[in-house]
């Protein structure tokens, strides 16, 4: 039975090198370092030594040229295990003789080969007394070496084995870099889409707020002149007009903000199956006759919380999308399904929550879409149909409610292979409803006394003269820093705060939360054109608190006044 001698400070993988070599059939003596093991060598010779180069007292070079100068134990072969992560061990293995390299980390079944063919070939060393003298140069340095020839044979093969396996690896790693690379490149794209998108929401939000303070002032002004010109007067289809005119800029104003994700949302949790299903006929009046509509609905529950209406909305635009994809008839399928994402979907959304989502697919026949144009899809004003036909909005309204709603949207299609679009919405559990103020409900003539909290000068002399209109006492204050300080003087304390969100000094959110320290059963209406995170925030947390979207129609603004004031 051959005994190998093997030296490594490490008791690890001294263990480890023993229990490989013992299972191969050997006996193994272990030495702490090379001093240990000249002791050793000089009780007897082992088949090979195996050691480690980096050890205290004397290192594996020093061990291995001790060996080699000792005529004794010079035929002994001896392997030296290294990382090889300094180019100058190869020279230093060879000015010492050493008769082969193992690298680290080991390949178990590569060692038991070297050491195998090492001792089938020792008789072979011991009779190759062969000298050899040569100079090289490496790293800049002259080395002269002078050892046994297969010796410098089998070291420089062994090491250069070692450099092709190192080699494959760095190929390997090179590979799996490029991947990574890949992957990273495609989370940047999204990044720096995710921030363009970001940029044009804030901008189409600001336009939008804006634009609804000014919307709510035309409204308001003409329902007042409107109720207060006889019905024959010629002047009554011309402010019926104006009036139309403005519901329609609201609509767009609408989109802009379920673009930007400000819009005020009804929250509710409702099963988004049971929706679908409500929303068939609908779906299928827009569709005609040469679209067929194929549902495959999931058979578990699939719970939402999002505004009803809105979710309406999307699959009534992504419907209108399809229908223009498809002038030649086709199919349009909504499929559902819940569950959490897979690794292909989480790897498509990467800021997506490890949790359970509702995922809505809508799948056509169309004619599809390249790739520039899904890169633009989502963008308001985007469109590819012709002047006249559409206003841009439609997906953009989409992806506004669904990033609102905290869900994500993805679009996928190639031309002529029709279009998918994959709506991912947090499920939630099922839980109560709740419901809006009644817009056709008629508020009775009323007494109480009003704080109108608003900075914009013409939107609150509109909502002053509704509220008067109806009875109401109104105590103004153009910001929320003014409201707070006329409140303790007031002969008469507000039955009621409607507020505008966002104003300088002071805005309503902060204005309302100091309020109700004082006043707890004080009723707050926050008004806004548009839903910042604060606003939306401090009416879930106040009690007896509304939020509603400018521009607000007088019958809403009214129904939601007395119902807040009812329900003190």
């Amino acid at each position: 039975m051959d005994e190998i001698l093997v030296v490594e400070d490490s008791r690890t993988q001294a263990e480890e090198l023993k229990h490989i070599l013992e299972a191969e059939g050997y006996q193994v003596t272990v030495a702490a370092n090379g001093r240990e093991a000249l002791e050793s060598l000089a009780l007897r010779l082992p088949a090979a030594v195996i050691s480690d180069i980096v050890m205290p007292e004397m290192d594996g070079f020093t061990l291995c040229r001790r060996i080699k100068e000792d005529t004794r134990s010079q035929t002994v072969p001896v392997i030296l295990v290294t990382a090889l992560r300094d180019p100058d061990d190869v020279i230093r293995g060879l000015e010492c003789g050493a008769d082969n390299f193992i690298t680290k980390p080991m390949d178990t079944r590569y060692f038991k080969a070297h050491l195998q063919s090492l001792l089938l070939n020792r008789d072979l060393y011991s009779q190759d007394q062969t000298q050899m003298g040569i100079e090289v140069f490496f790293g800049g340095q002259k080395h002269f070496i002078s050892s046994n020839r297969l010796q410098i044979l089998n070291l420089l093969l062994s090491t250069y084995d070692s450099a092709v396996k190192v080699n494959q690896r760095l190929v390997d790693a090179e590979s799996k870099v490029e991947e990574h690379s890949r992957a990273l490149r495609s989370v940047e794209e999204q990044f720096a889409q995710a921030q363009k998108m970001e940029a044009v929401s804030r901008l189409a939000g600001g336009v939008a707020h804006d634009f609804n303070n000014m919307l709510m002032v035309i409204q308001g002004f003409t329902d007042i002149m409107l109720r207060s010109t006889p019905a024959e007067s010629t002047h009554v289809r011309y402010l019926q007009e104006i009036r139309k005119a403005t519901d329609r800029a609201a609509s767009v104003s609408d989109q802009l903000l379920a673009f930007s994700r400000k819009k005020v949302f009804q929250l509710e949790i409702f099963d988004l199956n049971s929706l679908i299903g409500e929303t068939t006929k609908l779906l299928n009046r827009l569709l005609g006759e040469s679209i067929a509509l194929e549902l495959s609905l999931a058979p578990e529950r699939c719970s939402i919380s999002a505004d009803r209406s809105q979710v309406v909305q999307i699959l009534m635009n992504l419907a209108a999308n399809a229908l223009d994809a498809m002038p030649n008839g086709g199919t349009l399928t909504l499929k559902t399904s819940c569950g959490h994402l897979d690794e292909e979907q989480r790897k498509h959304l990467p800021e997506a929550r490890p949790c359970r989502y509702v995922v809505l697919t809508v799948g056509d026949t169309g004619i599809g879409m390249d790739a520039e144009v899904l890169g633009h899809l989502f963008e308001p004003f985007f469109t590819t149909k012709e002047i006249g036909r559409g206003t841009g909005l439609g997906l953009a309204t989409v992806y506004g409610i669904v990033k609102q709603s905290g869900g994500f949207i993805r679009g996928a299609s190639e031309p002529g292979k029709g279009a998918e679009f994959s709506l991912y919405l947090p499920e939630t559990d099922p839980g109560d409803e709740k419901s809006a103020p009644d817009p056709a409900m008629v508020p009775p003539v009323a007494r109480e006394v009003i704080l109108l909290v608003e900075d914009e000068e013409s939107v609150r002399a509109a909502t002053r003269q509704i509220l008067q209109e109806n009875g109401y006492t109104v105590v103004e204050a153009d910001n929320g820093r003014k409201a707070l300080d006329m409140f303790p003087l007031l002969a008469k304390k507000p039955d009621l705060v409607l507020s505008d969100i966002v104003m300088p000094e002071v805005g309503g959110a902060e204005m309302a939360e100091q309020l109700r320290r004082l006043h707890p059963s004080l009723p707050v209406i926050f008004m806004s054109g548009y839903s910042d995170q604060r606003a939306q925030e401090a009416a879930r947390l106040l009690p007896l608190s509304v939020l509603l979207q400018k521009p607000v129609q007088r019958k809403i603004l009214l129904a939601a006044i007395r119902k807040a004031l009812d329900e003190r």
